[in-house]
């Protein structure tokens, strides 16, 4: 669960930076995003709760960010190295599916007979 976070976390920036490019570019090019392989261990380490206060941080200030945009920011085109079409409401949307996707997969870990112990 801790690494899903940790992820999530590390992606935020990633996405955040692409809605700022259709900010500052018409019809940006966005590059793909490769995250770590399954193997990487670097989330190991790190405290669940800070990890926790980092999401929860971060999201806020996402959601605040978003919010900002009026409506014709929803209406902006771009270009994406795997993707087409490709815009700021594609973009959105592939943020909260993968938000979803992780999110379950937390879920689904935490309700695990497993986890349950």
């Amino acid at each position: 669960m801790k690494e899903w976070i940790c992820h999530l976390i590390d992606a935020q920036p990633v996405l955040i930076g692409r809605f700022e490019q259709f900010e500052r570019y018409d019809d940006p090019l966005i590059a793909d995003y490769e995250p770590p392989p399954p193997s990487d261990t670097r989330y190991r380490d790190r405290d669940f709760g800070e990890a926790m206060s980092a999401f929860a941080k971060i999201r806020a200030e996402t959601v605040n960010q978003l919010q900002g945009y009026d409506a014709s920011f929803w209406a902006r085109s771009g270009r994406h190295e795997s993707y087409s079409p490709y815009g700021t409401r594609i973009l959105l949307s592939h943020m909260l599916n993968v938000d979803y996707a992780h999110l379950f997969g937390i879920e689904s870990a935490g309700l695990s007979s497993e986890a349950q112990g």
